[in-house]
């Protein structure tokens, strides 16, 4: 199995692709030291809008790389996943992930393994409470954290396991 990302777009998704390539590009351009096209090719990795669809594909760097991040608007009602063992390039799946839903909104689904964890010793939450970013395990509380001030997210605590162990949801 492994650490994995879950994500689909429905048939029904329309949004400002030239804006969100900027905002993707931003994000490929700023960690193209632990990723590129694919493992073992060393080529940049893809942003590129077409006919108001957007193709996204990258993978970290020779043994820090696992499975291709691949998105793709133009395949119609979609369901991805990449798995990335969390490896170093798994905080840049995160953060164009979190792009994509906040774009998308209601059109993507986003699931992922990461969004499970410990509940904090100090906290107790039961299921409908907001989760602060902080108490998230791995790179997700990390992203969630770092845009906050550029994206309305909130995470739902959606069940628990004795009282220790949670999933979270993201809602945008």
């Amino acid at each position: 199995m492994g650490y994995t990302h879950y994500f689909g777009l429905d048939e029904n998704h329309k949004v400002s692709t030239r804006k969100l390539s900027r905002d993707i590009t931003k994000v490929l351009r700023k960690h193209i030291d632990i990723i590129q096209y694919e493992s073992d090719v060393k080529e940049p990795p893809i942003c590129k809008v077409s006919k108001g669809e957007i193709l996204v594909r990258f993978n970290g760097i020779g043994v820090e790389g696992h499975e291709t991040f691949y998105f793709n608007s133009a395949d119609k009602d979609f369901d991805e996943f990449c798995k990335t063992a969390e490896k170093d390039y798994d905080i840049v799946v995160c953060k164009v992930l979190l792009i994509l839903k906040a774009f998308y909104g209601y059109a993507m689904s986003l699931r992922s393994d990461g969004f499970y964890g410990y509940q904090p010793k100090d906290k107790n939450y039961v299921i409908g409470d907001t989760v602060d970013f902080k108490d998230m395990d791995g790179n997700w509380g990390e992203v969630l954290s770092t845009s906050k001030d550029k994206f309305e997210f909130k995470v739902i605590g959606t069940h628990g396991d004795n009282d220790c162990y949670f999933k979270w949801e993201v809602e945008s």
